[in-house]
Order: structure tokens, then C-alpha cells, then sequence
């Protein structure tokens, strides 16, 4: 039979997990919101100076190698977000799997 004590055991364990879970959990989405909206202000900030630049460049040919400077950056700037929250994510799993014992 099980005793008392081994619910009560059981129950805190439990309690202490779920707890620690959701600690890690608003840590790593407070860091994703924050990487996110980082890069995505930086890359508004960038792609506004890019069309600034355009716009001043006088010519097509300049206004067109403008842009794909600016494309590049931000495929480079992003493909660098998706790796770090790919990294982060691992961690986080990790974490969570030494949390419930796993």
C-alpha cells in the first residue's frame, strides 16, 4: 500500500519540476523575443539607410548593387538569428529534460 508520506513525496517532487520548467521556459522565450526583436529593428534600421542610399545613388546600376547589399546582410543576419535560436532551443530542451528527470 502506498503510504501517506510517499504521495505527499511525490506531489512536491512534481510541483518543484513544473516549477522549474516554467522558469526555463519564460527564460528562453524572453531571450528569443529579445534576439528577435533585436535583429528585426537593426534590420529595419539597415534596410531605411539602404534606401536612403537608392534613392541618392542617381543611377540604376548603383541603386540595384545597393540592394543586394542590403539582401545579403540581412540573409546573413538572419541565417545568424536561426542559429543562435536553434542553439538556444537545445539548451532549453536539455534543460527541460534535467528538470523532469528525463
Amino acid at each position: 500500500m502506498i503510504d501517506l508520506n510517499q504521495i505527499k513525496e511525490t506531489i512536491e517532487n512534481a510541483a518543484k519540476s513544473n516549477k522549474e520548467a516554467f522558469e526555463l521556459q519564460v527564460g528562453f522565450f524572453e531571450g528569443f523575443t529579445r534576439r528577435q526583436g533585436e535583429v528585426m529593428a537593426e534590420l529595419a534600421d539597415a534596410r531605411v539607410n539602404s534606401l536612403k542610399e537608392m534613392a541618392a545613388s542617381g543611377d540604376l546600376q548603383k541603386a540595384l548593387q545597393n540592394n543586394t547589399a542590403f539582401q545579403a546582410d540581412a540573409k546573413q543576419r538572419l541565417e545568424q538569428l536561426h542559429t543562435e535560436n536553434v542553439d538556444a532551443f537545445s539548451k532549453f530542451s536539455e534543460s527541460l529534460k534535467s528538470a523532469y528527470n528525463i
